[in-house]
């Protein structure tokens, strides 16, 4: 199967309900943080039905919050994104030579 093949299929595939609810917390990011309805449909390119899905879904486990019509990234995201760290096992290894060189 050649490449044009094959990047053709994926773009032809129906997208999955994870990728979805990553597409409209990256529209909320290119939007400034918060935004309504229309506004995230428009820039995650989903119809506004499927949207307004995954955002009740989404409010459940905490990963938006609702302001009026508006939405956010919720807290849930923030206290997940804490146990993120760029360069795992770099603090360990710091503290280990720390501890070694204060003998």
């Amino acid at each position: 199967m050649s490449r044009d093949a094959g990047k053709e299929r994926d773009t032809n595939r129906r997208r999955g309900v994870i990728e979805g609810a990553f597409a409209l917390l990256d529209a909320l990011r290119r939007c400034g943080g918060e935004a309504g309805l229309t506004e995230i449909a428009a820039a995650c390119a989903l119809p506004k039905g499927s949207v307004h899905r995954l955002l009740k879904q989404l409010l459940l486990v905490g990963a938006v919050e609702r302001r009026g019509s508006r939405y956010r990234v919720g807290s849930q995201l923030y206290r997940l994104g804490q146990v993120w760290e760029p360069h795992p096992g770099l603090r360990v290894a710091a503290s280990t030579s720390a501890s070694s060189a204060a003998r």
